[in-house]
């Protein structure tokens, strides 16, 4: 599903009579949620990190600690993507060997979603919907976000809201005139590598170089 702002507004219009069972028929069985999120019409969001561990709770916990290393792009075809993307990806590979790229996540299912932001111990992202799912994070999950100089848009108070993430960096780069960002590859990286190296959870993810 689409977790833009902008589309929320389409749900506050829905009655929902109390004296009914909310579900949803599928193929071999019936899925009916025990309790009911309803999104306020203004921000935030989630309004509180009560909220955010209600949801968590609901869903199947990893039996591993979390591992996963990724940069999470957003599509070309959506705004403020990262034009010098191909350029970064490569530079984030040798300064992070073990990083995966997690193609605009929004393909995935719900729970795809969730098991990714789950299992995730660092993430690195440009600003975007996508990151809406780092309620299901743990705590120690690391994540270092890119914005822009013009939009300026981050998930900072989001994160405080949801209650558990303590370990975030934002990165401003540079918007063109259609608010993508523009990455300056040598001054970002050495700022991810600065971040991590001072970060007793994340040192040893660097490369020796």
């Amino acid at each position: 599903p689409d977790t833009s702002s902008r589309n929320l507004s389409n749900m506050f219009d829905i009655p929902f009579p109390s004296n009914i069972v909310v579900g949803q028929q599928l193929t071999n069985y019936m899925v009916t949620p025990d309790h009911v999120l309803i999104v306020p019409p203004k921000e935030p969001y989630f309004q509180t990190p009560e909220t955010a561990s209600y949801l968590r709770s609901r869903l199947p916990a990893s039996p591993n600690p979390p591992t996963r290393i990724m940069y999470v792009t957003r599509g070309a075809n959506v705004g403020r993507h990262v034009i010098n993307d191909t350029d970064f990806q490569s530079a984030l590979k040798k300064l992070i060997p073990s990083i995966e790229i997690i193609a605009d996540p929004g393909h995935l299912s719900v729970y795809g979603q969730y098991e990714l932001f789950r299992d995730a111990r660092l993430i690195i992202a440009p600003h975007g919907a996508a990151l809406t799912n780092l309620c299901f994070a743990t705590a120690n999950m690391t994540l270092i976000e890119l914005s822009g100089d013009k939009h300026r848009g981050t998930y900072g108070t989001t994160t405080r809201l949801f209650g558990q993430l303590r370990q975030h960096k934002i990165i401003y780069c540079p918007n063109d005139h259609k608010l993508h960002l523009i990455v300056n590859i040598t001054e970002v990286t050495g700022l991810i590598r600065e971040y991590l190296s001072s970060n007793a959870n994340t040192r040893d993810l660097l490369a020796d170089v």
